[in-house]
């Protein structure tokens, strides 16, 4: 992901070697969900829900938002996707 290079500072090459547990640790907010990619970002925090499908995804599918799968007064839209995920995962 990131390049080491040579005459980068100390606390850069720090932060590169040790990226991966910074990864771990970082969480990520949905609000909205309208900026949150439901199949790609690592929302749910144990990784994007691309790595868990059991069928391809189309390129309009793989593009949607939490927002698109997500209806304010009645919860999860699971018609939508759950097609596409294991039952361990839904």
């Amino acid at each position: 992901m990131f390049r080491q290079r040579s005459h980068a500072s100390n606390s850069w090459r720090c932060i590169i070697e040790n990226v991966k547990y910074l990864q771990q640790g970082v969480k990520m907010e949905v609000g909205n969900g309208k900026n949150t990619s439901f199949w790609k970002h690592n929302w749910l925090n144990k990784g994007p829900l691309c790595n868990e499908v059991i069928q391809p995804l189309s390129s309009s599918l793989e593009d949607r938002k939490v927002a698109e799968f997500w209806e304010e007064n009645s919860g999860w839209k699971w018609e939508k996707f759950a097609a596409w995920l294991p039952p361990k995962i839904l």
